[in-house]
């Protein structure tokens, strides 16, 4: 089914080709619009630098093409916009149909200005009793814009391998609350409960990207199979802030969940400047079977993690496997009012370990609740698995009121150690407003079973003042 014209606008109607094709194009200048064959299927030809027009589609509008292999969707346009909850363009492997190497198609957008998606869903995916592989879905556009639970979705409830989402934004990617059922705007690759098969990555490239009240970027496993991958590249600046109004923090988030069997994925975020603020996670947890992933952040001038939220990778409760790694690499870090870059374990599984290197790393003060900023690597009460490293070079150091870093074990399992390297200057400095004194720690706490972790400090200048502390302790076995 093609629609080729000027404005094509899709108002509460279905277009449905199983197994087959779909193609949206807004043209605005007068020209040639050809056919060309690629194998089975013929796809529109626009030539090079013809104007193009807008595509909308709205009002519980569907467009399907899921089948039991094959069907794809290409929509070419200057702005795409897709409006309301029940309103969707979908893809991927039907239910109860399929076999074994059946591949549905993928889903291409193309926009030269912007495209918006409020409330409503680009999927593919292999729904219950499905059998196949599906698609990727790739948006290649100047800004894309999920507001009020838009969802950008790749994922299994059946049998087979989830495609890949890549999105392309030359200026800016955002994602923004949620919508009234209560889903976040997100783009997300998921393996459900009962399917079986890999998840697929997630690619973010563009200049800036913020998510915000409640945004996300997720892979996730409930099943049997991996988690993929998050890789974000923007070239300027990378925003997540503050949670929603059903209480989800904004952020980026790799899991293996309780029941599942397989790998977290790694989430890699390379900027200029990242900023973590109100609540907003990076998160690489695993409560199932499997290891959480890593977590990786390189940027050129700054990283500031702000209020209670930040990095964390961990092995829950239930959980079996290894923890994820942090590392960050930065020109300048400041972590502050109860900011927090964990790792640790409450399951079966070591912790993974923290890596920072910058030219200046600061962590300072504590959230409304009194937790202070700081790096913590930790095995918690019933964790068997030892506790993973915090490894800190710098030129210059600094934990001021009430800030801390810690390395303890109140599990069965050795804490991590802590290694400080800073060329110039380290220094521990005041209490914060909760009474906590600004300081170094490794800890065996009772009923704990391991030996506490080394602090090993390697600096041109050294200062503990007003009541900061440099301590390691232990009342376990």
């Amino acid at each position: 089914l093609t629609l080729a014209g000027g404005t094509v606008n899709i108002d509460g109607g279905q277009l449905f080709a199983p197994g087959g094709r779909v193609e949206l194009a807004g043209v605005a200048a007068l020209d040639e619009v050809g056919l060309t064959r690629q194998l089975q299927e013929w796809r529109l030809s626009l030539p090079e630098g013809l104007g193009r027009a807008d595509v909308a589609i709205a009002n519980d509008a569907i467009v399907d093409v899921s089948a039991g292999g094959g069907g794809s969707i290409a929509i070419t346009a200057r702005n795409l916009t897709i409006t309301g909850v029940g309103t969707q363009a979908q893809a991927g492997i039907s239910a109860g149909l399929g076999t074994m190497g059946a591949q549905a198609g993928n889903i291409d957008i193309n926009t030269t200005e912007i495209v918006s998606l409020n409330a409503s869903r680009v999927l593919n995916r292999i729904f219950p009793g499905g059998i196949g592989n599906t698609g990727d879905i790739r948006i290649t556009t100047g800004s894309l814009f999920l507001t009020n639970g838009g969802l950008v979705i790749a994922g299994t409830f059946g049998q087979g391998d989830v495609g890949n989402i890549t999105i392309k934004a030359r200026d800016a990617v955002s994602f923004d609350g949620v919508s009234s059922n209560g889903f976040s705007s997100a783009a997300a690759n998921q393996v459900s409960p009962s399917a079986n098969g890999q998840g697929g990555n997630i690619s973010i490239t563009t200049g800036k990207f913020s998510l915000t009240n409640g945004g996300r970027v997720v892979t996730t496993t409930f099943g049997q199979g991996d988690a993929g991958n998050i890789t974000i590249a923007a070239r300027d600046a990378v925003s997540f802030d503050g949670v929603s109004s059903n209480g989800f923090p904004s952020g980026a988030d790799s899991s293996v969940n309780p029941g599942s069997v397989g790998q977290g994925g790694n989430i890699s975020i390379t900027t200029g400047k990242l900023s973590l603020s109100n609540g907003a996670v990076v998160g690489a947890v695993t409560v199932g079977r499997g290891n959480a992933g890593n977590i990786t952040i390189t940027a050129r001038d700054v990283v500031s993690i702000d209020g209670a939220g930040g990095t964390f990778s961990s092995v829950e409760r239930g959980g079996i496997g290894k923890g994820g790694n942090i590392n960050i690499t930065t020109s300048v870090l400041y972590v502050t009012n109860g900011g927090e870059i964990v790792v640790g374990t409450r399951g079966q599984g070591n912790a993974g370990r923290i890596t920072i290197e910058g030219d200046s790393v600061s962590f300072d003060g504590v959230d409304s609740n009194g937790f202070p900023s700081g790096a913590f690597s930790q095995v918690s009460r019933g964790g068997v698995g030892q506790g993973g490293d915090i490894r800190i070079t710098t030129n210059k150091l600094s934990f001021t009121k009430g800030a801390q870093m810690s390395t303890s074990t109140f599990g069965q399992g050795d804490a991590g150690n802590i290694t400080i390297t800073a060329k110039d200057a380290i220094s521990f400095d005041g209490v914060g407003s909760n009474g906590l004194v600004s300081g170094a720690f490794s800890v065996v706490e009772s009923p704990a079973i391991g030996q506490g972790g080394k602090i090993t400090v390697n600096s041109g200048l050294f200062s503990i003042i007003n009541k900061g502390i440099l301590s390691v302790s232990s009342e376990g076995q």
